[in-house]
């Protein structure tokens, strides 16, 4: 039984790739793949290839590092908890420091682009990119929010409030500061109300790199901000949160006070 639905899942990602993108190079290229492994897993000697996953993306998360389109695909490089990985998806609007989800994925193993004439080692074929790498996405249901959401933002440099930090001082000194309490200013570029029992916040101030992935925080609260609102946040640092299904965070600020400085 779990041979028929390992190759059922192969057929059905060869449908997604056949419909995925309408003229790219790839896209032959991605059926051809997937017959291939299809075809080695359920003639394999090994009596449990078959029985062993293909697809597991679903929940993994990461930042983006690198994008570019080809092919009739968004190719994107992101830095995860577990290193980095490679992906494709449909054409979207992915741009680097942009925290994702990879949704309905499948992995892929030498897989060379023909549009790129590049032989990834190990990639995973998606059918979407999700909207953000917070539970609260997955809690929110398959699409974002786009009154709530504000990708690829840049932020002017913003002084810490007094007595507090910086995003990047906070991502530099996250191990001394775990378990204190914390004030940070900066600009609402995320906001997703009321999952799990708290509201969500990705805050920017300026300082930090997007490849370095420490211009950017996490924040929960019970306060409520409007993306592009300036806003001060003062919560409790913890360090290498897990919240299950891939939504891990080196540092998130939790149960914050959010005060609105300067309304969009």
């Amino acid at each position: 039984m779990k041979r028929y639905a390992t190759i059922a899942l192969l057929l059905a990602a060869l449908v997604l790739a056949a419909g995925c993108a309408e003229t790219g190079d790839d896209a032959e290229a991605w059926n051809e793949s997937l017959a291939a492994d299809a075809a080695d897993r359920s003639g394999s000697a090994d009596p449990h290839a078959a029985d062993r996953p293909a697809s597991a993306a679903a929940g993994t998360a990461g930042r983006v590092v690198e994008t570019f389109d080809a092919g009739g695909y968004t190719y994107v490089r992101l830095q995860t908890p577990q290193g980095e990985i490679w992906a494709a998806g449909p054409v979207s609007r992915v741009a680097e420091g942009d925290e994702v989800s990879l949704a309905g994925g499948m992995i892929m193993r030498g897989f060379r682009s023909p549009s790129l004439d590049r032989t990834f080692d190990e990639i995973w074929f998606l059918s979407s990119f999700g909207p953000a790498g917070d539970p609260a996405d997955a809690a929110a249901g398959s699409g974002p929010r786009p009154s709530h959401h504000e990708t690829g933002s840049a932020v002017d440099l913003m002084e810490p409030p007094t007595g507090g930090i910086s995003v990047a001082a906070l991502h530099a000194d996250r191990k001394e500061l775990d378990g204190r309490r914390v004030k940070l200013r900066g600009r609402v570029v995320k906001f997703l109300d009321g999952i799990m029992d708290r509201n969500w916040l990705h805050l920017r101030d300026g300082s930090g790199d997007a490849a370095g992935g420490d211009n950017d925080v996490t924040v929960t609260t019970d306060g409520t901000a409007r993306v592009g609102d300036t806003v001060v946040v003062e919560g409790t640092v913890a360090v290498d949160r897990d919240f299950g299904s891939g939504y891990f965070y080196i540092v998130i600020v939790e149960d914050a006070v959010v005060t609105v400085e300067q309304a969009l």
